[in-house]
């Protein structure tokens, strides 16, 4: 519990020697930045020096970046011990050293003694918040923390908690909890975190990833980064959630979607595949309860399972044994034409044959092929010259008309023998061959499953499997280069964070894992809207999530820090409805708040006027967003449209992952809106027709009301959903 409670700066007893170590830690600030940009950060001018050289400046820019975001608010927190070399610690989001002394006055949140902040054991006797603003002290907290000390003892996040968001998502290094902690330091190399609405997962992914590329330069004590990168759901989000590396000195860090990756991995050989909003907007607004429906969501679901993943890993086996087969039993023999002369005959020897046939089982088949065409030219060049010399006895290389003609010719026998696989066509020849289906894909489908997947047209639910077939026959992803050229290197990320991992398929996080050493995976399962491709249940992806040391691990998050109690409870009265468990239902913060309200309305135009009213309320209020929510785009348009009319406060409308969160106050469907919160939240048309007691309506309703941080309006006219109604204890 929270003995002192926080003082207004000047009223703390402590206050002199506080403002006198703040001036201390300013200056040495100022100082160290001074002393960045007096030096010259150039080497010798030898090309051996040239990457220390870029080491050193990209260093030192990043080094004064977060010196100076220091110099507003250089630390938020102090920690005294018992005992110790160093009875006290200043805590902030960077270090600071006094320049010529090397004293260090604040330490890094990520460093290992910053962890007694967040999980003060026995052996800290107190614990120090500060409120520091462009440089001045504001207040001063003093936790002086008991065992057993709620989440609720802490002021200072009680006082972020219940103040007004913006349009981006902000770090919480002041406010890091002991269970969030534990997994930002976590040393899995594979960790999934199940979270629910509000938990702080996404936050808490980020904060991790921050840590990883810290303790990875402390370490091997160079600036050389770890290769990362966030994927995430829609470019929208990823607006969203952009400004939280940054602030915490991690600029660099490249994020994306699992679509748009794809599509650069594939380059001009891009798949087009309708967008995936467009497609889920089409079957919110316009399912139906019939045969071909449910067909359509049964083959979504099943191309994305890893017996997907079996069936075209047995397409590959099959490719492969075709070739290894040829060249075992087809001498690799082919002549050479020459204008008036006799063919060269050239062959391919036991030996080198040994290495190709090496390289075609162990290489992905495209890039085997590759090394091999690229590996035996050199040989068979050498052969022509040597029998060009013997057959016609002209000594020196063979004319480059001739060799010309020999490399078309070795080409053409390595195609007979070794074709080169377009992965779109052969996964199309897959899924349009029945009798091919039948023989690799028997032991894993049902023959009402095998049906299912023979091929229409390609659809979005075809993304996940097309990149798996990518990666069986070309390998993983190559980094390309300034003109979008494909290099050598292969992209392996040393750590990713997967966010809303519950709307990727199986088959796609394998995808992903090809390209990882390690990850961070988080998602919600009663938040997986996206009935064409997702993962039901965690189990699904034990396998996929697993290194040389064994399963990762997986995590459970139920504390919601997002909402207050009322909204809570009515989140969790929908979590009811989909079947979940009370003990793995939400976990509200002790914040009180006013209830939600359930608003009928006689017309249209009357709950039109009522949105508009509590948006003019909102607008001069303490909050900040504000968010009307709608089922599909095509309702946020026609809402929009109506309060162009009668809304006085400006406002954005949202019906596409690209488009750009541009004012306080927005009008989206919640799909997009899956990841965000707003100050208040209103949700329109949860009429019994629009929300029927169905699993996918009861997950958009609950992603809708989750939203809301202070306030929840549910309108509708005619029935409400039954969503909305208290279930009855059995």
């Amino acid at each position: 519990m929270c003995r002192l409670g926080g003082l207004r700066a000047h009223d703390h007893p402590d206050y002199a020697a506080e403002a006198d170590y703040l001036q201390t830690v300013l200056e040495a600030t100022e100082l160290s930045i001074a002393d960045i940009e007096s030096r010259s950060w150039h080497g010798s001018g030898k090309l051996a020096d040239l990457e220390t050289d870029e080491i050193l400046r990209s260093w030192a820019e990043y080094r004064k970046a977060t010196l100076r975001t220091a110099l507003g608010k250089p630390y938020f927190g102090r920690i005294d011990f018992t005992s110790g070399p160093s009875a006290s610690y200043y805590i902030g989001q960077t270090g600071v050293k006094e320049p010529e002394s090397r004293e260090r006055l604040v330490i890094d949140w990520r460093a290992q003694v910053a962890s007694a902040f967040y999980r003060p054991g026995p052996d800290v006797q107190l614990k120090r918040r500060f409120d520091i603003d462009a440089g001045r002290l504001v207040e001063i907290f003093d936790d002086k923390t008991e065992p057993g000390a709620g989440r609720e003892s802490d002021p200072v996040l009680v006082q972020i908690l219940a103040g007004s968001r913006g349009q981006d998502l902000r770090p919480i290094v002041a406010t890091i909890q002991g269970e969030q902690d534990e997994l930002i330091r976590a040393d899995d190399k594979f960790l999934l975190i199940q979270g629910g609405a509000g938990t702080g997962k996404t936050v808490v992914a980020l904060h991790r990833l921050a840590y990883l590329l810290y303790t990875y330069r402390v370490e091997t004590r160079r600036q050389k980064e770890l290769r990362v990168a966030v994927f995430g759901p829609n470019r929208l989000f990823l607006s969203y959630v952009a400004s939280v590396l940054p602030s915490l000195g991690e600029a660099d860090v490249f994020h994306t979607t699992f679509d748009d990756w794809f599509a650069r991995w594939c380059g001009r050989d891009a798949v087009k595949l309708p967008a995936w909003d467009d497609a889920l907007d089409r079957l919110i607004g316009h399912r139906h309860q019939g045969d071909r429906s449910a067909d359509a969501l049964e083959r979504a679901r099943l191309k994305g399972t890893l017996r997907m993943a079996a069936l075209l890993d047995g397409l590959g086996a099959d490719y492969r044994a075709s070739v290894l087969a040829r060249l075992r039993n087809q001498r690799f023999v082919f002549d050479v034409p020459i204008a008036y002369k006799p063919a060269l005959r050239m062959s391919v020897g036991p030996h080198d044959l040994e290495r190709v046939m090496h390289e075609a089982e162990s290489q992905p088949l495209n890039r085997g092929r590759e090394w091999v065409r690229q590996w035996l030219w050199p040989r068979l060049r050498t052969q022509l010259d040597r029998r060009y010399g013997e057959t016609f006895g002209e000594l020196g290389k063979a004319p480059p008309k001739v060799a010309s003609a020999a490399r078309q010719a070795f080409d053409a026998a390595l195609d007979e023998r070794w074709p080169m696989l377009q992965f779109k066509r052969i996964y199309q020849s897959l899924l349009s061959d029945r009798d091919i289906l039948e023989i690799l894909g028997s032991d894993l489908f049902e023959p009402h499953e095998l049906t299912l997947l023979e091929l229409g047209k390609l659809d979005l639910d075809d993304l996940g499997p097309l990149a798996y077939t990518r990666l069986l026959v070309d390998g993983p992803a190559r980094v390309r280069d300034t003109r979008g050229q494909e290099t050598e290197q292969i992209q392996r990320f040393d750590h990713l964070v997967v966010d809303e991992a519950q709307d990727l398929a199986p088959i796609q996080l394998a995808v992903l894992r090809a390209h990882a050493g390690g990850a961070t995976v988080l998602g919600d399962t009663a938040q997986g809207i996206n009935p064409f491709r997702g993962t039901r249940d965690w189990r699904e992806v034990d396998d996929v999530l697993r290194s040389d040391a064994g399963a990762g691990r997986r995590v459970n998050l139920r504390q919601s820090y997002r909402s207050t109690e009322p909204i809570i409870a009515l989140a969790n009265q929908i979590l009811t409805r989909l079947g979940v468990a009370e003990e793995e239902h939400l976990q509200a913060f002790p914040r009180e708040g006013e209830p939600p309200q359930l608003i009928h309305a006689d017309t249209d135009e009357a709950m039109i006027q009522e949105i508009a009213a509590i948006l003019d309320d909102v607008a001069g209020a303490e909050f900040q967003s504000a968010a009307v929510i709608c089922k599909t785009a095509l309702e946020a348009q026609r809402i929009a449209a109506r309060l162009e009319t009668c809304l006085q406060t400006p406002f954005a409308l949202i019906t596409r992952a690209t488009d750009a969160r541009s004012a306080d106050i927005v009008v989206l469907p919640g799909y997009l809106a899956k990841g965000m919160d707003f100050d208040v939240v209103l949700v329109v048309g949860a009429d019994d027709r629009t929300y029927p007691d169905a699993p996918l309506d009861a997950k958009l309703l609950y992603v809708a009301v989750t939203r809301a941080l202070h306030r929840l309006y549910v309108l509708w006219t005619g029935q409400r959903s039954p969503l909305l109604e208290p279930t009855r204890p059995d």
